[in-house]
């Protein structure tokens, strides 16, 4: 009797997991938008959007000047979209490292100004 309770758990098991795998392995990477990684590259684009804003509206900046350090931001933030498509939805740490040495040019750029 316990073998049998066990064999039916196992199997139950093995199909809550499976399907589980399945769910997820057609969910859109728009819908893991929630990853850490991804969440902690989003979050310095927008921290650094405001400083230019900021800059801007105080002229300590350009508009010009604060305009190509916006379109590099979207650049970095279409390139990670397109990373995190590759890999179901999430970043790799060598992709949030490669996005995190774009930033800092950038904010390098906006520091300087």
């Amino acid at each position: 009797m316990k073998f049998l309770k066990a064999a039916v758990v196992a199997v139950a098991l093995l199909f809550v997991g499976s399907f589980s795998a399945v769910l997820h392995a057609d969910t859109p990477p728009h819908i893991v938008h929630h990853h850490p990684r991804r969440r902690q590259v989003r979050r310095r684009i927008r921290r650094q959007r405001r400083r230019i804003n900021r800059k801007v509206r105080h002229g300590k900046m350009s508009a010009a000047e604060g305009a190509k350090l916006k379109r590099n931001d979207a650049d970095i933030h279409a390139e990670e979209k397109d990373m995190s498509a590759q890999n179901g939805g999430t970043i790799t740490k060598q992709d949030q490292n490669t996005l995190n040495q774009q930033l800092n040019q950038n904010n390098n750029a906006i520091v300087n100004h």
